[in-house]
């Protein structure tokens, strides 16, 4: 989460294919099926795109993290809130997938939480 929010952060919105897309990637290649490696993968770009949305309309962020404002801003503000929106679209994916022996599970577990 945190690599896709600073790539998007840095390089704008036009880089949420590639969030996306690795996304995918990573969690096909760690045994998710493929249906639910697009779920995640929709959870994790949601996550970052509404995370930098924040950001940039709520706090003013800068990239330099010079301020207390965009610190605070992304410790106790917008980092809470992307992850939650990441863990409900996650649990609540309407795409069919056999299970994967729990593992979307701790996933959305931790992102609830903000620990992913």
């Amino acid at each position: 989460a945190g690599i896709s929010l600073a790539a998007i952060l840095t390089g704008g919105y036009r880089l949420w294919p590639a969030v996306f897309i690795g996304a995918f990637f990573v969690n096909l290649t760690h045994g998710a099926p493929p249906l639910s490696a697009l779920g995640i993968a929709f959870g994790n770009t949601l996550e970052a795109l509404t995370a930098t949305y924040l950001l940039h309309h709520m706090v003013q962020f800068r990239t330099s993290l010079q301020r207390t404002r965009d610190i605070l801003g992304l410790v106790l503000f917008v980092a809470p809130i992307s992850s939650l929106i990441s863990a409900i679209s996650k649990t609540r994916s309407p795409l069919p997938s056999e299970p994967a022996d729990g593992y979307t599970e701790p996933s959305c577990y931790a992102n609830g939480v903000g620990l992913k």
